[in-house]
């Protein structure tokens, strides 16, 4: 069950879990980038980074149809719809960690 985002009712939310993002995630989810979010923003926003993190890396694709190609697609499409005040570089980010997840 992924974890619902809370509290990202404004711009200033949104900015920070844009910058944690930008500058934590590298190729995935660990213990060591979980507490240098908290360290940098707090609780709330490594909570948040890690919601958005899980529900990217588990966008619903059918790997039986699917190549990583056009899951990458699909998971573009998902970040827009879900995620719409993601910035460019935290797509990035977590394009690549879909990719590191999945390959």
């Amino acid at each position: 069950m992924h974890q619902e985002i809370t509290h990202m009712d404004n711009s200033r939310s949104y900015d920070k879990v844009n910058s944690a993002i930008e500058r934590f995630l590298q190729s995935g989810w660990s213990k060591e980038v979980e507490e240098a979010i908290i360290n940098s923003y707090g609780q709330d926003i490594a909570s948040q980074v890690k919601a958005v993190y899980r529900q990217a890396v588990d966008c619903p694709v059918d790997w039986s149809k699917e190549s990583m190609d056009s899951a990458l697609l699909i998971l573009a499409d998902f970040l827009k719809a879900e995620f719409p005040w993601l910035s460019k570089e935290a797509r990035i980010r977590l394009n690549y960690c879909y990719i590191m997840t999945w390959k």
